[in-house]
């Protein structure tokens, strides 16, 4: 193993599942395979593909495997309504979409990710490449991301890999963030803190809890003490949501 790193799926307060960073990456590497098909590196320049997930897995798995086949992602928000969705991808010029579901229809191709894709997480036996902060050494775009277009139109802002690892690592040193922690994301895919918070976790080495939005919004005191979590990035008016005392939270740091 390259990296200590691992990510938690929570379902519920006492449903949960685990699997490193390894196991990711390998399942994403033969994603990447898939998404290489659709969209082919042409004179080494990235394509942008969108990933319409939100909770588990999958929001990490599908950054993974956009990044190993080169290319750059935007993570789309599926409860935006219909029409936001399609602004962001006919602007941010997306020409794959990464989805879970057969649902709904785009303006631009799709890629089902198959429940063969996450089953694979914990079986796929190829060695590991490439660590977190191995995948961010170079200027290649990293993604794109929007917004919330509350004083207009969201616009779209391109991030490089090399910034992505320079947030990350002066993240961690910041708030103090290595193998020993657990970083709890509370954000959602529409807003930039979900990538720069899982990204400073996976440098790190350390576990990203992943729970569901329902969880965060209705749960979120209980929540932070079932999943031991050590650090939280979130906004005043969430937190005060949490009525737990300081003494009901001990892993919080």
């Amino acid at each position: 193993s390259v990296t200590s790193a691992r990510v938690e799926e929570h379902r519920s307060l006492a449903s949960s599942s685990s699997t490193s960073y390894d196991a990711l990456h390998n399942a994403a590497a033969a994603l990447s395979k898939r998404i290489l098909r659709a969209v082919p590196l042409v004179e080494d320049s990235e394509a942008v593909v969108a990933c319409l997930v939100e909770d588990g897995f999958s929001r990490i798995l599908c950054q993974l495997a956009v990044l190993h086949s080169q290319h750059a992602f935007l993570l789309v928000d599926p409860t935006l309504p219909i029409a936001r969705r399609e602004y962001l991808l006919d602007d941010s010029g997306a020409v794959l979409l990464l989805t879970l579901t057969d649902d709904e229809t785009y303006s631009i191709p799709t890629l089902r990710i198959n429940p063969s894709d996450l089953d694979s997480i914990d079986s796929s036996p190829a060695p590991i490449a490439e660590s977190p902060r191995e995948m961010l050494q170079s200027r290649r775009l990293a993604y794109v991301c929007y917004t919330s277009g509350s004083t207009g139109r969201p616009k779209g802002v391109a991030v490089e890999r090399c910034a992505l690892l320079a947030y990350a690592e002066a993240n961690a040193i910041a708030h103090g963030i290595g193998p020993r922690s657990r970083v709890l994301l509370t954000s959602a895919v529409s807003f930039a803190p979900c990538i720069g918070e899982a990204w400073t976790a996976l440098v790190a080495g350390a576990t990203l809890c992943l729970p569901t939005r329902a969880m965060v919004k209705e749960q979120l005191g209980e929540t932070v003490a079932a999943t031991r979590a050590t650090h939280i990035c979130s906004t005043p008016a969430l937190w005060r949501l949490v009525t737990h005392t300081p003494s009901s939270l001990p892993d919080l740091e």
